[in-house]
């Protein structure tokens, strides 16, 4: 039911993607934690690429896991409460 109602908040759009599709920013998510130093832009990318998870499909719209991405590394990259 949750997944239904975020669904319906943003309209099913990239509902049904493949994970591999999406290009994130965070360590944890893209390929290459690190590549980037700290106070710079980050290289997006996808560790999920070329894998059996890339191919599923995401069951909540794309912009709602990259919105997640995002949190993560402005916490990843400011810290908590900074």
């Amino acid at each position: 039911m949750a997944v239904y109602v975020i669904n319906l908040g943003y309209g099913f759009e990239g509902t049904g993607a493949r994970l591999d599709e999406l290009r994130f920013i965070s360590p944890t998510l893209r390929d290459s934690p690190g590549a980037s130093p700290p106070g710079s832009i980050p290289r997006p990318g996808n560790r999920f690429a070329g894998t059996l998870w890339g191919r599923l499909p995401i069951p909540v719209p794309a912009n709602y896991l990259l919105g997640i991405d995002r949190q993560k590394y402005d916490f990843d990259e400011a810290g908590f409460w900074s």
